[in-house]
């Protein structure tokens, strides 16, 4: 069983270990070989998730024994042969049984998901990607989706939550009204990985969010290709240009770009959308439109 996957080059969690592989190609499970492993067993005897921080300085790993976030700091980014252990922080008020870990992407919150308390726990770090300085802030239940789950990532924007567990055979996902905070969290859909893991642990995405990777108890990487991890959203910076008809499932904000809905689209509006209007604009192309509908509105 493979038990969590983080894709920078890829790096599998397994059960004393962490395994390092390199990439021929970014993203893509062709051309693969082993670097090295790392051994946590002396904070963490059943691994079961790892995470990273956004410059490859520092690694996280929970399991079922310890109740903690365990930290590393790495002297060559990313490369876990170069890990030394720093400090650990109980999670066990809120989960006994670790098995997911994740991070803002600015290293300011912490989130965690296990086998006891069907839900996503939040916490708040003082300072960035530093587990000495945690609390523990909220937590918001996906039980009624996955009972167990395992797995938790987000969307480089914290606008989208996905989790996978041992309960079903799905990716979950959730919209986030405000980044990176669970008690903002609705659930949106969710998409069957059963024809290849009827089990998943694990759920992790490429930086650009075109695909999407799953691990589980058949002992495989899973790789799938996604059109767009937010079809109704714009891009993190940059004109935000909507060529598919699509309703907005969130407040969403245009950072230094236009809106531009090309020809024979309608974009819906149910939320609030930002716009710099003072330097960009909106174009709406033939046959197309924007439709303001209630609790709508463009700023």
């Amino acid at each position: 069983m493979i038990k969590s996957i983080v894709i920078f080059g890829l790096l599998i969690l397994g059960t004393l270990g962490l395994s390092q592989d390199a990439f021929a190609d970014p993203f893509s499970l062709f051309h693969i070989s082993f670097v090295g492993s790392f051994s946590v067993g002396g904070q963490e005897t059943s691994p079961r998730g790892v995470a990273f921080s956004s410059d490859g300085a520092k690694m996280f790993v929970v399991g079922l024994v310890g109740g903690d976030v365990n930290e590393y700091t790495l002297s060559t980014a990313f490369d876990v042969s170069t890990a030394s252990f720093v400090d650990s922080f109980s999670v066990a008020g809120q989960e006994t049984s670790p098995t997911g870990v994740a991070f803002s992407s600015d290293g300011a919150k912490m989130f965690v998901v296990g086998l006891i308390g069907g839900d996503v726990n939040e916490y708040t770090l003082s300072t960035a990607f530093d587990v000495s300085t945690a609390s523990f802030v909220d937590s918001f239940s996906v039980a009624g989706q996955e009972g167990i789950p395992t797995g938790v990532a987000f969307s480089s924007d914290g606008a989208k939550m996905f989790v996978v567990g041992n309960g079903g055979d799905a990716v979950h996902e959730y919209t986030l009204s405000a980044p990176f905070d669970v008690s903002t969290t609705s659930f949106v859909d969710s998409f069957s990985v059963a024809g290849q893991e009827t089990s998943p642990t694990g759920v992790a995405f490429s930086s650009d969010e075109t695909k999407m990777f799953v691990v589980g108890s058949e002992d495989n990487v899973n790789e799938y290709n996604i059109a767009s991890i937010s079809p109704c959203s714009p891009p993190p910076s940059g004109n935000w240009e909507v060529d598919t008809s699509c309703t907005m499932t969130t407040d969403a904000t245009i950072n230094n770009g236009d809106l531009v809905v090309q020809n024979n689209t309608v974009l819906t509006v149910p939320f609030t959308l930002d716009i710099d209007f003072s330097s960009h604009n909106i174009t709406v192309e033939s046959g197309s439109g924007v439709l303001i509908k209630d609790g709508g509105k463009i700023t």
